[in-house]
């Protein structure tokens, strides 16, 4: 099967955040898109630009275009959540990739900025001098960690994933 393109992808990526859950990380919403359309490894290696792979590329292309279109939603930094406007276009099976067929220019640049921002990052601009540095220590107390329950399937599909590295340095 050749790698499918990003308007191809737009349904799968929908169905795989559904299926896990509702709530995915991209490695997760990836592996389970790789596996449901059973894509190769010789197509998961394809170089886009530095060492992001080309269908990484295109599936953000993908959730960045959900995203716009109100179907999935960014709840922390690499997470999505589907909405309810995403399952409802699941359950009624309604075609979304006419929907996207014919994006204009302007719509197209701001999608593909969205998608790279979301590979890269913004970059950051450290302002102020060492002035505004802290003189007391935060209270740990008022801090807030909210953690996922991990379970071995889940770390299996993190090291698959690469999102786990496992080698010696």
């Amino acid at each position: 099967m050749a790698l499918p393109i990003a308007k191809e992808l737009l349904y799968p990526v929908l169905r795989a955040v559904s299926d896990l859950g509702g709530e995915a990380s991209i490695p997760e919403i990836m592996a389970k898109v790789v596996d449901d359309l059973q894509i190769g490894s010789d197509d998961q290696e394809i170089v886009h630009l530095g060492a992001r792979s080309e269908l990484d590329y295109r599936l953000a292309w993908s959730r960045t275009t959900l995203r716009k279109s109100g179907y999935l939603e960014i709840v922390a930094r690499g997470t999505w959540r589907i909405t309810d406007s995403g399952n409802a276009v699941l359950v009624s099976g309604k075609d979304i990739n006419s929907r996207f067929s014919e994006l204009s220019a302007q719509e197209s640049e701001e999608v593909e900025e969205e998608a790279r921002l979301e590979f890269e990052g913004p970059i950051e601009v450290e302002e102020g001098s060492r002035d505004d540095e802290i003189e007391e220590p935060f209270d740990p107390k008022t801090v807030d960690v909210q953690s996922k329950p991990m379970n071995l399937d889940l770390v299996f599909k993190r090291i698959k994933n690469n999102a786990i590295d496992l080698k010696p340095p």
